[in-house]
């Protein structure tokens, strides 16, 4: 009886102890991703219909500093600007890479997670498609600061949506597929824009020193961003989203990840994609060059190459990341 006892106090234990570790857990998730997910109807479900499907590839990128130092005589100001562009992959190159990491994301919530993916190709003929058709706009996407990113969607779904959340006749595309309705989208940035500027004034008696300076490097690595990074808040507020996986049933129960606090060392690839990083020649090029950038007083672009195969490896990579925390915080959330 006594052995017994014990058996049940170990079991009950160690039950106890994973519990208290998925919890912990969860919050960590929760705090990092700005994850919803609330009500228990939602997991009465098992299938996903995925009306949105993005990923937003940028193509170029940029950082920006600024200093200034002042005493009542002389003022200094310094400001150093990093580019980057992208070389080496087509737009038909990020579309094939789209479209294996979003067979990769549907085998693996099917297998993991026991979730079927409907994807938007088998259900667009639908006449509840019709005002999500309308709202689509252009794949580019143009941030004055940042330049250009590009905008790929899997099984033609239409790129669509700023900051919408509510999806457009989603309770009926939910009832007819007997479904939640599924949106993802990622932004990818390929390289980490390092800038540096200072500045100092000092006075020692009759006499004023003063000096500035600036340093520009980048350093490529595959990464997930929240947005374009675009120092414009009306741009902000005009972007495809930002990264997150949203779900919602037909009465709106809703499931929701969110990457908005970048954490610069989390969701980047460890796998080195670029063949050549070398200092661009000639002025700065054209998609970079607006009036906010033109007034950056020392500036160094940067090209980096890569191939199809080796950035697609670092794409698939970090997704794959992203999609680890996202199964995980749906089994541990699922009252199944």
């Amino acid at each position: 009886m006594k052995l017994r006892i014990l058996i049940c106090l170990m079991i009950g234990s160690f039950m106890w102890s994973a519990t208290a570790q998925d919890k912990e857990r969860v919050k960590e998730l929760e705090k990092r991703y700005a994850t919803f997910s609330k009500h228990k109807k939602f997991y009465d479900k098992d299938k996903w219909s995925m009306v949105r499907f993005h990923i937003v590839y940028k193509l170029t990128t940029a950082k920006v500093a600024k200093s200034m130092d002042k005493n009542d005589y002389v003022k200094v100001k310094s400001s150093s600007g990093a580019y980057g562009i992208l070389k080496g992959v087509s737009e038909d190159d990020l579309q094939a890479i789209t479209d294996q990491v979003a067979r990769n994301f549907m085998q693996r919530m099917n297998e993991e997670a026991g979730i079927e993916i409907i994807t938007w190709g088998s259900f667009e003929g639908s006449p509840n498609t019709k005002k999500i058709k309308e709202m689509a706009m252009e794949r580019e996407v143009y941030s004055k600061s940042q330049g250009l990113g590009y905008a790929v969607s899997y099984d033609g779904t239409p790129v669509w949506n700023k900051v919408i959340q509510i999806i457009p006749d989603g309770k009926k595309i939910a009832k007819e597929l007997d479904s939640n309705n599924g949106m993802l989208t990622i932004y990818i940035d390929f390289a980490d824009a390092v800038s540096e500027a200072s500045t100092s004034v000092t006075r020692k008696g009759d006499w004023i020193y003063y000096s500035e300076s600036a340093e520009q490097n980048i350093l490529p690595v595959v990464r997930i961003i929240p947005n374009m990074q675009s120092q414009n808040a009306w741009e902000q507020a005009t972007n495809i989203g930002f990264t997150q996986f949203n779900a919602q049933s037909e009465q709106l129960y809703t499931f929701s990840m969110s990457y908005m606090t970048e954490d610069p060392e989390y969701l980047q690839s460890e796998i080195n994609y670029a063949t050549k990083v070398e200092a661009f020649k000639g002025d700065l090029p054209e998609v970079l060059a607006n009036r906010a950038n033109n007034k950056i007083e020392y500036v160094s672009t940067f090209e980096v190459t890569t191939t199809p195969e080796k950035y697609g490896a670092a794409v698939m990579d970090v997704t794959n990341k992203f999609f680890d925390d996202l199964i995980e915080y749906y089994n541990l959330v699922s009252p199944k």
